[in-house]
């Protein structure tokens, strides 16, 4: 049975893929039980993602067991086998301590060694060797072989890839789908939406500064915090690289953003629920007025797109060509002046932006991209869990000490951040500038640059709007955010 538990709480790719599979499955599933009349959908993964990393998973950079005997030192060289010599057993460290505390000199004196005869040697062995070596070297001293505390690890790295590349597929499939109207949008109300959107961008900002100015609490903590308010990762990232540059301690920035990011989330869903409930809006009211306006050129549509697939394979190479394209074109440098770093689209920029041209003129130039509106959910759904998923375990492990060691207040003042602008514009918009609500849940969530509550918006409505309205405000708000990030570093700290 030894597989089994190597699966359920040891170090394997299987074992990760099964607790990701697992928050993914639980998230989803308590997504379904509506909350006040209200589901939330996928952003209960990142709820579970939290839970599950608090109580038992863990990260580490470089990722070990430690196992602890208690033999005389001065019997290693005549007892024991080297590390080096056990197969695929790579000790990562040994040292030598007494009464719990590490000796830092590993090359003892005659004396101390004389007087190390009862002392515990620490031993601790890359988590990739085989059980059986490390319990051969351990035994070799007379040891226990297991380890004194179980503790489950995931891989940073295998972790940043799975939610790099979920974020890659959601925006994607959401490029894909609001191509074909994106321009005609635009056109229509393109500018309108981004000056909304900008506004919201800039409400945010102005509500950090005073937030810094008011409470003196540090710029490098205020721009995390405001980075998480707004899901903004590559915000963060920037504005971690100008902070270090300037000498500050760019972990603080980190800490922030963890802190803020979950409530981040479900504030910017409320927000959108929150003018729903004000204007009295009628989910399915809306959808039968729409359904009216487009009837005609939805059936011609489907005539048209079950002619095209018929007889034909997804366009996988298509895809993928497309995601290539978009990693070159999100991480083409902007350099602005001033700016001690390059400005950059991103890993979810530039796919959307690509997506979206391909959406638009992929057939027109002989490079279909056209997929069915339920595998275009599905790429949507699994990427957005993915994603999720891991931003809730890597949140989780330091979500609730940052709390409970003063965190609560960066709680409070992320919230501020997010809802604030939000339920300024968002009835603004609506009533005044006659924005439909469905575009409108687009445009809040694009505007804080947020896959969770597009995808809440999307399952929510069951049509594209909230995907166009995202599309047409997204590119311009990515810039803003990363840009705004870094002026805010750049002109309180320098």
């Amino acid at each position: 049975m030894d597989w089994l538990v190597e699966v359920l709480i040891g170090s394997s790719f299987a074992h990760m893929m099964a607790v990701l599979a697992f928050v993914i499955a639980a998230g989803m599933w308590l997504g379904r039980f509506k909350i006040c009349g209200v589901s939330l959908g996928a952003t209960f993964v990142l709820l579970v993602g939290i839970a599950v990393s608090h109580f038992g998973m863990k990260f580490q950079d470089k990722l070990y067991e430690e196992f602890k005997v208690e033999i005389p030192v001065a019997a290693q060289a005549e007892t024991a086998p080297a590390p080096a010599e056990t197969e695929n057993a790579e000790a990562a460290t040994e040292t030598v301590a007494a009464d719990g505390e590490t000796a830092e000199n590993a090359e003892a004196t005659a004396d101390a060694k004389e007087e190390a005869k009862s002392k515990t040697l620490t031993v601790r062995f890359d988590r990739t060797s085989k059980a059986k070596d490390r319990q051969a070297y351990v035994e070799a001293y007379h040891g226990d072989a297991a380890p004194k505390s179980v503790k489950h690890f995931f891989d940073p790295d295998v972790l940043y890839f799975v939610q790099e590349f979920g974020l890659i597929l959601f925006v994607y499939a959401v490029g894909l789908a609001a191509g074909p109207n994106f321009f005609s949008a635009f056109a229509k109300g393109g500018l309108k939406l981004n000056f909304l959107a900008v506004c919201i961008v800039f409400g945010g900002v102005a509500t950090a500064a005073v937030i810094h100015l008011v409470t003196g609490i540090n710029i490098g903590t205020v721009v995390g915090i405001l980075s998480g308010a707004v899901t903004n990762t590559p915000g963060l990232g920037a504005a971690t690289t100008v902070y270090g540059e300037l000498g500050g301690d760019g972990s603080l920035l980190a800490t922030a953003y963890a802190t803020a990011y979950p409530l981040g989330v479900i504030g910017i869903i409320f927000s959108i629920i929150a003018v729903r409930v004000i204007f009295g809006v009628n989910i399915d009211k809306e959808n039968e007025k729409l359904r009216a306006e487009q009837a005609a050129a939805k059936s011609e549509a489907k005539t048209d797109g079950a002619k095209k697939e018929a007889g034909h394979h997804p366009p996988v190479i298509e895809i993928f060509v497309g995601i290539c394209l978009g990693m070159i074109v999100g991480s083409f440098p902007i350099y602005v002046p001033g700016l001690s770093v390059p400005l950059k689209l991103g890993l979810a920029g530039g796919p959307l932006v690509v997506a979206i041209l391909m959406g638009a003129f992929g057939e027109k130039i002989h490079f279909p991209t056209r997929i069915s509106p339920s595998a275009n959910a599905l790429m949507r759904e699994f990427g957005i869990c993915m994603f999720l998923a891991c931003v809730g375990l890597k949140a989780g492990e330091t979500f609730v000490d940052s709390i409970m060691n003063g965190g609560l207040v960066w709680v409070g003042l992320g919230v501020i951040i997010t809802v604030l602008p939000l339920m300024i514009v968002g009835p603004l918009a609506y009533k005044v500038f006659k924005v439909d609500y469905f575009t409108l849940m687009g445009v809040m969530s694009g505007s804080m640059t947020d896959p969770p509550a597009l995808a809440y918006s999307s399952n929510a409505v069951g049509n594209d709007r909230p995907s166009i309205g995202y599309s047409t405000v997204y590119p311009l708000t990515m810039f803003l955010r990363i840009m705004t990030a870094q002026l805010l570093i750049i002109f309180f700290a320098a």
